[in-house]
């Protein structure tokens, strides 16, 4: 299929200014959306544009066609919309088996690269940011899962579980007004490190509330508890008491 702009003008990515000069067309080959099945794909005859601003460096520039196809991009937005959805929801070795059932020429491999080029999502800072941890290989090793709570959206996946790679990863959401985190104590330590005062830990707050509570219904200086954590014995002081609760709370 052969395809050409409607348009007459097109604006240069620096300065903004419209020019109908034509300096010279192209060719893109572009992988679209099957049609009944067979794989379609375009050939787009693209020109490019002198820039007539005197001050701009670019002299010349390609027309840009942000609905079509990205920049370099070998397929259609859609196309590749449509490849991170599979992805999404299948992963690569099933989502591949579907994609060739519905006309989509792409290996396991293509769709996971084409997953991982995705930026739209990680210009979005997150408001309710929720860290968990996830498994490779249960009982060996594991990672650090970040989502956006409020959009019940997976926003990103380090490789290990360590407060450095996560304090890294947090400060590109410098927006972020609650953590809601898992109690183990390197992310506790995570949140100390790289969050300000305004940014607002759930777990914290429950661990706080619910000891609290604890201590106001017990006003006896001797409590009796079974092990909470493992930390206290079946008798205890107020003193070991809140050492313990401390300890939980970290």
């Amino acid at each position: 299929m052969v395809l050409r702009p409607a348009g007459t003008a097109n604006s240069c990515p620096v300065c903004q200014r419209r020019s109908d000069r034509i300096h010279s067309w192209y060719r893109r080959r572009l992988n679209d959306l099957p049609w009944e099945g067979i794989p379609v794909r375009i050939e787009l005859q693209v020109r490019r544009f002198f820039c007539g601003s005197d001050g701009c460096p670019q002299r010349i520039f390609t027309e840009r066609l942000p609905k079509t196809a990205s920049r370099y991009a070998r397929r259609t937005s859609r196309l590749s919309f449509a490849i991170e959805q599979i992805t999404l929801a299948l992963g690569g070795s099933a989502g591949s088996r579907l994609a060739e059932q519905l006309g989509i020429l792409a290996s396991d491999s293509t769709l996971l690269r084409q997953l991982r080029r995705k930026t739209v999502d990680e210009a979005i800072t997150p408001r309710v940011l929720g860290i968990d941890y996830w498994a490779w290989r249960k009982g060996h090793r594991y990672g650090t899962i970040l989502c956006d709570l409020e959009r019940g959206k997976v926003i990103d996946l380090l490789a290990n579980r360590s407060a450095e790679s996560t304090e890294r990863r947090l400060r590109a959401y410098p927006g972020t007004e609650v953590i809601s985190r898992d109690r183990a104590s390197l992310y506790a330590q995570m949140y100390r490190n790289s969050s300000s005062d305004s940014v607002v830990d759930l777990l914290a707050l429950r661990m706080r509330g619910s000891w609290g509570k604890m201590v106001t219904e017990w006003p006896s200086t001797r409590l009796t508890r079974r092990g909470v954590n493992g930390a206290l014995r079946p008798e205890c002081t107020l003193r070991e008491f809140r050492s313990a609760r401390n300890a939980a709370i970290e």
